[in-house]
C-alpha cells in the first residue's frame, strides 16, 4: 500500500530537524535521501514522489538548511554523518539504501565508510569528495550551469523548486551558507573511499559544470566493486530535473541489490 509523502519533524540532540516520509512502508529497508548544498528536502518532491512508487522514502532537511535548525558550529562530512545515523536510529531505523546528491552524497559514502553495518547500499549523484582546484571557478561554472540547465529543461516546476529552496536558504540560513560552501568544495574524502563495503553506484551527469565528470571517476575507482553511470547531456542538478530517471536507476541498481543480497 502507497502511502503519501508527508512532512514531519523530530527533536534531536537539540536539533529540530524537518523531513519527508512516506512510500511503501511495506518495504523492510528504506530509502534515505540527502539533498545537495543550498537545498533542502523539499526541493527534491517530485524525485521523492517518484522513488516512493517502490520505496518507503525519508529525506531530512540536514541541519542548517530547509526547515531544520543550525548546528551551533560549522559542520564537515563526517558531523553529518554521525547526525544522519542518528536521525534515523530515532527513526527505528536499522539499514537503509542511501541515495545523496552532490554534498549529501558525500555525506552518504561517509555515512557507508563509518557505519557499514548500516548500509545495504549507497548511490552517489554527482557527489563531492575530491577538492575543487579553484573556487572561484566552481562559483563562476554555477551561474552559467543553473540558468543553462533552466533552458535545457524548458524551465520546468523542477527548477523553481530548486531556486525557491536557495533562495529560501539564503534568508533564513544565511550564516551557514556563507560558512559552508567552500568547506563543501574543499573537503578531501578520498581516504574513507575505500572502506565501503556494501554496494556502490556513483550516477554523473556528463555536463557537470560544477563537479567535473573527472572527479566521479576518481571517486568510482577508489571505491571497490561501485559502478559508475554517465549520463549524456545531464547537468550537476540532473537528479532534480529529471526525477523519473533517477527512479529508474535507483530502482534497478536497489533491486539488483536486494535480489542478491536475499540469495544468501
Amino acid at each position: 500500500m502507497q502511502n503519501q509523502l508527508v512532512p514531519k519533524q523530530v527533536n534531536l540532540e537539540g536539533h529540530t530537524v524537518a523531513y519527508w516520509e512516506g512510500g511503501q512502508l511495506s518495504n523492510s529497508t528504506p530509502l534515505l535521501f540527502l539533498h545537495g548544498w543550498g537545498l533542502s528536502a523539499e526541493a527534491y518532491r517530485d524525485s521523492l514522489n517518484a522513488l516512493s512508487r517502490e520505496y518507503r522514502v525519508i529525506a531530512p532537511d540536514l541541519p542548517g538548511f530547509g526547515k531544520s535548525s543550525n548546528p551551533k558550529y560549522v559542520w564537515d562530512a563526517h558531523d553529518y554523518a554521525k547526525f544522519t545515523v542518528a536521525f534515523a536510529q530515532q527513526l527505528n531505523i536499522q539499514d537503509v539504501h542511501v541515495v545523496g546528491h552532490s554534498f549529501g552524497g558525500g555525506i552518504g559514502l561517509a555515512v557507508a565508510a563509518l557505519e557499514q553495518s548500516f548500509v545495504r547500499s549507497t548511490i552517489g549523484l554527482n557527489t563531492v569528495g575530491i577538492p575543487a582546484r579553484y573556487i572561484p571557478e566552481v562559483l563562476l561554472q554555477k551561474f552559467i550551469e543553473v540558468p543553462a540547465q533552466a533552458w535545457e529543461t524548458s524551465f520546468s516546476p523542477q527548477n523553481l523548486h530548486l531556486f525557491q529552496a536557495f533562495l529560501e536558504n539564503c534568508a533564513f540560513h544565511p550564516q551557514t551558507i556563507q560558512e559552508t560552501l567552500i568547506p563543501v568544495l574543499k573537503q578531501d574524502l578520498r581516504h574513507i573511499f575505500p572502506k565501503i563495503a556494501s554496494p556502490c553506484l556513483i550516477v554523473w551527469g556528463r555536463n557537470d559544470r560544477i563537479i567535473p565528470l573527472a572527479s566521479g571517476r576518481e571517486i568510482s575507482q577508489r571505491i571497490g566493486g561501485s559502478q559508475l553511470i554517465v549520463l549524456e547531456r545531464a547537468s550537476h542538478d540532473w537528479s532534480l530535473l529529471l526525477p523519473d530517471k533517477l527512479a529508474e536507476i535507483v530502482f534497478d541498481f536497489i533491486g539488483k541489490v536486494e535480489q542478491q543480497q536475499n540469495s544468501f
